[in-house]
């Protein structure tokens, strides 16, 4: 768990890092294997099991995910040895991984919910464990040894992109790349004996919740100190949305001149007397549902007029261009509607 509150440290400082506690819910089917028996009719058959984790994740700008997560599963399987017996099988194993996904966000562009890509590697943990038990005319044997063993796991879903939590749903395939058997199995009665394994290679569904930190309330930044009210608006773009958070940057296009700016969103100061550098600043603005009103307020014309700057705003997938050119007279205005 060390490595997950690393991750929240360094997030903290890059607000382009999302850091998040994550914890998953799974289930899977496991399939034994059937590798020796006199009885013949020997059948084993997938079974289900379930899955826990718990640890840290972090998202870059909604495309790129990481996490660092522990996790206990519980593999069931059903074996079969004869028409009148079977008897079903759980083992149990802890783990440890390392996860990264990349969000596919061509499916739509406003959607809420993107698509992920990712795979998983990490080490399985079992202890050493014998079980006996009698069914019928059947005696059951278990045998497992102690076993760390490297795994990996492609997985593919989906998460949603809005509030500060996140949901994520993902079909995944776990394959261990040590082929020794998790564990053995020998049936015996008197009429022969039946021998199984099994990998603990699974295919399931997880579901995960990552839960956001509530970010640290700021102290309200003032108002330009110039009379924009008394200035003209000039309508640059209008857009619609159906995203909550959208990200504004903005940067000198030209000579590094001296060009500073305000921004207002909603009637709220985003950024205040910003001296416009190559550097992008970049300002995180929240939607409300119907219109948005974001404006580019000019403090001076830098020592070459008028104020000029270049921008993105974006949108999800989607990344609004923006060239941005404001004076002492002229104020730049974006409307958004969000949907």
């Amino acid at each position: 768990m060390i490595l997950p509150v690393l991750l929240v440290h360094v997030a903290m400082a890059q607000r382009d890092f999302e850091p998040r506690i994550v914890g998953g819910l799974g289930i899977g089917l496991q399939q034994p294997d059937v590798v020796g028996g006199t009885l013949g009719n020997e059948r084993a058959i997938p079974w289900v099991g379930g899955q826990l984790e718990l640890g840290g994740s972090l998202i870059y700008r909604n495309r790129v995910g990481i996490a660092a997560v522990g996790g206990f599963n519980i593999n069931g399987y059903l074996l079969w040895p004869v028409d009148s017996v079977c008897y079903d099988l759980y083992h149990t194993t802890t783990r440890a991984e390392f996860r990264t996904w990349w969000q596919l966000h061509g499916m739509c562009a406003d959607c809420p919910s993107s698509g992920t890509i990712g795979i998983a590697a990490g080490y399985t943990f079992q202890n050493a464990d014998v079980l006996t038990t009698s069914e019928q005319s059947f005696t059951s044997l278990t045998i497992a040894s102690a076993m760390v063993r490297p795994y990996i796991a492609p997985e593919i879903g989906i998460i949603s992109e809005d509030d500060r939590h996140r949901y994520q749903v993902s079909v995944r395939y776990l394959m261990h790349l040590d082929a020794a058997p998790a564990w053995t199995n020998v049936a015996t009665s008197p009429m022969g004996e039946a021998t199984y394994q099994a990998s603990d290679n699974y295919l399931g569904v997880v579901m995960r919740y990552h839960i956001g930190f509530k970010e640290r309330e700021r102290k309200p930044l003032p108002p330009p100190d110039v009379d924009h009210h008394m200035r003209l608006n000039d309508t640059l773009t209008t857009m619609n949305t159906r995203k909550q958070f959208i990200t504004l940057r903005l940067w000198d296009n030209a000579e590094v001149d001296g060009d500073t700016i305000s921004v207002l969103f909603n009637d709220r100061t985003m950024l205040f007397a910003h001296a416009l550098t190559k550097k992008p600043v970049r300002v995180r603005l929240e939607t409300t549902p119907g219109r948005n009103t974001l404006v580019i307020v000019a403090h001076n014309e830098g020592r070459v007029p008028p104020n000029t700057a270049s921008g993105t705003l974006q949108r999800g997938s989607e990344k609004e261009e923006l060239l941005i050119r404001t004076s002492q007279r002229t104020n730049q205005v974006v409307m958004i509607e969000r949907e």
